[in-house]
């Protein structure tokens, strides 16, 4: 899978918006299964930024700290 470690992290940690046929493929072979088995279809599930990550974190840390 030449660089897959950082693909395959990138899936884990949902931060692609893709994946090419023959990686899903390399995937479900490895892991003997069917792609239903390892893919999720999240319906209306908004790509959330780095900056809009890092915002919400900030701001439960502080709602948390003034509790």
């Amino acid at each position: 899978m030449g660089s897959s470690y950082q693909s395959l992290s990138n899936m884990m940690n949902n931060e692609t918006s893709g994946i090419y046929f023959d990686t899903l493929d390399k995937i479900c072979e490895l892991l003997d299964c069917e792609p239903g088995d390892v893919l999720i279809r999240k319906k209306g599930r908004k790509k959330v930024t780095k900056d809009e990550q890092i915002a919400k974190s900030i701001w439960n840390f502080e709602k948390e700290r003034w509790k």
